[in-house]
């Protein structure tokens, strides 16, 4: 019988951190006595034969934040792009002719604008 979060953990070979997420997220079946936790070896080696539930891939944080870094990245690029699209088509060019209008200076460029 093992009798405490640092037992536990070590037949697991784990952190007692990650054995008491074991029992909140893959449904590690301990009992408790009082405040302390209890299960039997037989019980945790079932547990394990069962094979341990490996959470999906959107609960994983290193996938949701390689995801999340991914899609930042192609939303920078595609905004950089389009921005330089944009000037490109949209923007003036380098002045090429000015002419006198009165007191106003107007300056052209190769498009006449």
């Amino acid at each position: 019988m093992l009798t405490s979060w640092k037992e536990i953990a070590g037949f697991l070979n784990v952190s007692p951190r990650t054995a008491q997420l074991y029992e909140k997220t893959r449904g590690l079946p301990v009992v408790r006595m009082g405040t302390r936790p209890a299960i039997r070896e037989s019980e945790l080696r079932a547990w394990q034969a069962a094979g341990l539930q490996y959470p999906s891939w959107w609960e994983r944080v290193p996938v949701l934040q390689a995801w999340a870094l991914t899609a930042t990245v192609l939303l920078l690029v595609a905004s950089a792009g389009w921005w330089w699209m944009w000037r490109t088509t949209r923007g003036f060019g380098d002045p090429v002719d000015a002419r006198w209008s009165g007191s106003v200076l107007t300056a052209y460029d190769v498009k006449g604008r």
